[in-house]
C-alpha cells in the first residue's frame, strides 16, 4: 500500500510540476511584443489554463485508479465497486502503469530531476526576458544554466515528456483482481495516459449474412 501511495504522490508532484512549466513566469509588456505572432494564441492564457487543467486532472485520475486497483483482501468488496465508478473495463488497464517498476521510475525521475529543474532554472535564468512570446529581450544571459546549454528550456520541455511515456498506452493486460474482469465488449480502458486514460470502445463488426454492426466476436 505504502508503494502504491507514494506512486501515487509521485504522479501528482509530477503533474503539478509540469503544469508549472506550461505557464508563463512573467507577462510580456504590450511595447516589447514583435508586432506580429502567428501562434501568439497558443500560448495564451486561456490555452494554457486549459492544458494545465488536462494535465492534473487526468494525473490524478491516473492516481486514482492505481490507489483503486491496489489489491486489499479485506476491502474486496468496496474495491470492486470503487473500481468499477473509475473503471467500468478494468480488465483492460495494464498493471505496468500502475505500479512502481524500472520504466515508470525512469519516467519519473525524468520528469522530476531532469526536465521540470532544468525548465525552471531557465525561468530564473533568464528572468523577466522568459516570454512564451515573440519580445525583445533587454540583454544577452550567459550566466548560470544559460551557460552550459543554450536552450535549456527547450531540453527541460523535451524530458518533460517522460510524463507522457509514463502513461503511454500499452498492450490490454488482465485486470487485477479476479473479481474486477468485465466482458471484453464493453468499453474499457486499454492503457492509462500522463498525464489520459484512453476509453477504447468494443469494436463493431460487419456480419457477412445480414450486415449489421454488432460488438460480439461472433457473427449472427
Amino acid at each position: 500500500m505504502f508503494s502504491t501511495c507514494s506512486f501515487a504522490l509521485a504522479l501528482g508532484l509530477a503533474a503539478y510540476l509540469s503544469a508549472s512549466c506550461l505557464r508563463a513566469p512573467f507577462r510580456v509588456r504590450a511595447t516589447r511584443l514583435w508586432k506580429q505572432d502567428r501562434l501568439g494564441f497558443l500560448v495564451d492564457s486561456q490555452a494554457t489554463t486549459a492544458a494545465q487543467g488536462a494535465l492534473v486532472a487526468t494525473a490524478a485520475y491516473h492516481a486514482a485508479v492505481a490507489l483503486a486497483l491496489t489489491p486489499r483482501d479485506t476491502t474486496a468488496k468496496l474495491d470492486a465497486g470503487v473500481v468499477h465508478r473509475l473503471c467500468p473495463n478494468a480488465a483492460h488497464v495494464s498493471p505496468r502503469y500502475l505500479s512502481w517498476n524500472a520504466y515508470t521510475a525512469a519516467c519519473l525521475v525524468l520528469v522530476l530531476c531532469v526536465g521540470a529543474p532544468v525548465r525552471l532554472a531557465a525561468y530564473g535564468g533568464l528572468g523577466r526576458n522568459f516570454t512564451f512570446r515573440l519580445a525583445r529581450p533587454d540583454r544577452l544571459v550567459t550566466t548560470g544554466i544559460y551557460r552550459h546549454l543554450q536552450h535549456p528550456s527547450y531540453t527541460g520541455q523535451l524530458a518533460l515528456l517522460g510524463d507522457c511515456g509514463c502513461s503511454s498506452p500499452g498492450p490490454t493486460a488482465r485486470c487485477l483482481g479476479a473479481g474486477w474482469r468485465r466482458p471484453a465488449s464493453r468499453s474499457g480502458f486499454s492503457g492509462v495516459i500522463p498525464g489520459l486514460l484512453f476509453t477504447l470502445p468494443a469494436r463493431r463488426r460487419s456480419c457477412g449474412s445480414c450486415g449489421s454492426g454488432f460488438k460480439t466476436r461472433r457473427p449472427c
